[in-house]
């Protein structure tokens, strides 16, 4: 209920029309996906950024004290002995390792640590209007918008026109960016290859 909830504020906020979606879009305000602003769920190699709410599986050779898992708080950091405080949100498992090191460093003599996640549950997704499975979507890898269709069942109307994506831009504003369904169904190269972010809320109109 909470998840539809936050879908159905999405909606309203960023698209008063969303429900009448025979209504076209005024004329150029239409944002193709193609402009939509890269998220902060992977980084330019593919590298998994960690989030809040994040499980992670650390381990510090020798150390049990240490090793464990470890969830990433609402604040983005984790709290390890004797390393105290470590920011988590934004790094990959690799950059988290290289930041506990150095903070191990005073206290153990040449730290060994490995990173990893366990579970990526800040990687969600929110689907709305023509699909089969409308609600969150806790994707497990990086995901095409076709792949997250099709977790969601696909669209229940042959007659929708449209698929939406709202995206959180780097300025922290959500807006709307939307292509033509016709790209999906004629499998469009483009789309097929528009990665979702964390958060994203997708619409089939």
């Amino acid at each position: 209920m909470y998840a539809l909830n936050i879908i159905l504020l999405l909606i309203a906020a960023v698209m008063p029309g969303a429900c009448k979606h025979s209504t076209p879009q005024a004329s150029g305000t239409m944002q193709d996906l193609s402009s939509a602003p890269k998220g902060k769920t992977y980084n330019d190699y593919g590298d998994y950024l960690i989030d809040v709410n994040d499980l992670l599986i650390i381990h510090v050779q020798g150390n049990k004290d240490i090793s464990g898992q470890y969830r990433v708080s609402p604040s983005g950091y984790i709290s390890l002995p004797l390393a105290g405080m470590v920011r988590a949100k934004g790094l990959s498992e690799m950059a988290l390792r290289d930041s506990i090191m150095i903070k191990l460093r005073p206290h153990i003599n040449g730290p060994r640590v490995s990173v990893a996640v366990a579970e990526a549950n800040s990687y969600v997704v929110y689907f709305a209007g023509l699909v089969q499975k409308p609600g969150t979507i806790l994707l497990g890898g990086r995901t095409t918008l076709l792949q997250g269709l099709s977790l969601a069942g696909g669209w229940t109307d042959q007659k929708a026109t449209r698929v939406v994506i709202v995206r959180e831009t780097p300025e922290g504003v959500k807006k709307r960016f939307e292509s033509d369904l016709d790209n999906v169904r004629g499998g469009n190269a483009y789309v097929d290859n528009f990665w979702l972010e964390r958060g994203d809320l997708v619409i089939i109109e």
